[in-house]
């Protein structure tokens, strides 16, 4: 993984937090949804959909970014 970050960086923030949400490394897929966030990631359009951030839903950092991005 450090390999793929110094490739593309920040530019895969939603694809690394999913990478942590399956390897069950919370903080670090927070983080990397934080960044994600910060960079208007398009990938978290399917955040409420995305089976592979299944692991972490029943965080409230989940529910409080899903409140933060106004899905309905």
């Amino acid at each position: 993984m450090t390999q793929m970050r110094e490739l593309y960086g920040s530019s895969m923030a939603h694809q690394f937090a999913v990478i942590h949400a399956q390897l069950d490394d919370r903080d670090r897929a927070f983080a990397a949804l934080d960044d994600a966030l910060a960079l208007r990631d398009p990938g978290l359009v399917g955040l409420k959909t995305d089976v592979f951030l299944d692991p972490v839903r029943d965080d409230p950092r989940y529910a409080a970014l899903v409140r933060t991005l106004r899905f309905p």
